[in-house]
């Protein structure tokens, strides 16, 4: 279980509820011996006290990445502008807006964007090639790209 910790957010979850369950039984059994031959009957609140602070950051940590994922922001580590550009350098593209990109989860990135292509260009090609970039480059894996001719009638839209 340790090896897989990182992968998922449930993963993460059950691991930190083992600990915190095995933590928790054997602070309430080594309370209850000590308890039992000495009568120092703060140290079960004293016990319960050191198990929360112990869990206290492991669940700030989950809760911050459960919440970050269910806001979508833009994945720590990919810029937009950068992506932009790398999408811009592919021939036949003459410029890239509304780009959106979000995480479902830790390892599943999300993305979409208009790209303004020269007339004639083939759009099934350059989303295949525009995808497998965005894969290799970036680590995202699911692209949905909206392929429009560069003459569009909204030029405003492309910088």
């Amino acid at each position: 279980m340790m090896r897989s910790m990182g992968t998922t957010l449930h993963v993460k979850d059950a691991f930190l509820e083992v600990w915190a369950d095995t933590l928790g039984s054997s602070g309430v059994i080594a309370a209850a011996i000590v308890i039992c031959f000495t009568s120092w009957t703060w140290i079960d609140p004293g016990v319960a006290i050191a198990i929360g602070l112990w869990l206290l950051p492991r669940i700030w940590i989950l809760l911050r990445d459960t919440t970050h994922i269910l806001l979508q922001p833009v994945r720590a580590g990919i810029e937009l502008d950068e992506v932009r550009a790398a999408i811009n350098a592919v021939a036949a593209v003459v410029s890239t807006h509304d780009l959106h990109t979000w995480s479902m989860s830790e390892n599943d990135i999300s993305f979409t964007a208009n790209v303004a292509l020269v007339s004639g260009a083939n759009a099934n090609a350059l989303r295949k090639a525009i995808g497998a970039m965005l894969a290799k480059d970036f680590e995202i894996e699911h692209v949905t790209i909206h392929c429009e001719a560069a003459s569009c009638g909204q030029e405003a839209l492309h910088p």
